[in-house]
């Protein structure tokens, strides 16, 4: 990777861009991201650190295709399932999605 304080990153959700960032932009950068993570735990080849989540969240439902782009390493989509299992306080109420204006 020739710089990893330089990364553009992309999500779509179906066809539609819902998210577009650069490692540049973080509050934390990779360098210290690292650093943190390896403090409190071993990492190794493989491993994945969250970086946090850009503008342009919202809703996803069964049937949709999520796709991840990062520079110098891949692309990957993955089709959304609707579980049957596990339940989570955040989801007891309907989501509603708010379009800042």
């Amino acid at each position: 990777m020739p710089d990893p304080t330089n990364i553009n990153m992309k999500l779509w959700v179906n066809v539609e861009l819902r998210q577009q960032a650069n490692t540049r932009d973080l509050i934390v950068d990779i360098a210290n991201m690292v650093s943190i993570a390896s403090s409190a735990s071993t990492l190794y080849p493989g491993d994945l650190i969250a970086t946090g989540t850009p503008a342009g969240v919202g809703r996803v439902v069964a049937g949709d295709v999520v796709t991840i782009e990062v520079e110098h390493v891949g692309k990957m989509a993955i089709p959304v399932v609707q579980g049957d299992k596990g339940a989570n306080v955040v989801f007891e109420k309907p989501y509603e999605f708010v379009r800042a204006s």
